[in-house]
């Protein structure tokens, strides 16, 4: 499936990498938007037990982004950070 991100940019669910302009709505428009503070943005991410941020659910225009991040260690206080998982859902 397929979701419009703006004119030219198109995320596709089923890919298993996402195109240069979908990636590019990806870092200006959702990335700043995962601020610790939410007073500017609005968004307040989860947090695991040792207050690491762990999951944002973040609204655009045709879609809702959530990113759940993975750390090295997730039984620890430790920051290292192994991956975030990205899904786009229509709206």
């Amino acid at each position: 499936m397929t979701i419009q991100l703006t004119d030219t940019a198109v995320w596709d669910t089923e890919a298993a990498r996402q195109s240069d302009e979908a990636m590019q709505w990806l870092r200006a428009t959702i990335m700043p938007q995962m601020r610790m503070c939410d007073d500017q943005t609005g968004i307040s991410p989860e947090y695991d037990s040792h207050k690491r941020p762990i999951r944002w659910v973040i609204p655009a225009a045709n879609c809702t982004v959530v990113i759940e991040r993975e750390y090295v260690r997730q039984n620890s206080s430790d920051w290292g950070m192994k991956t975030d998982k990205i899904t786009v859902y229509g709206n």
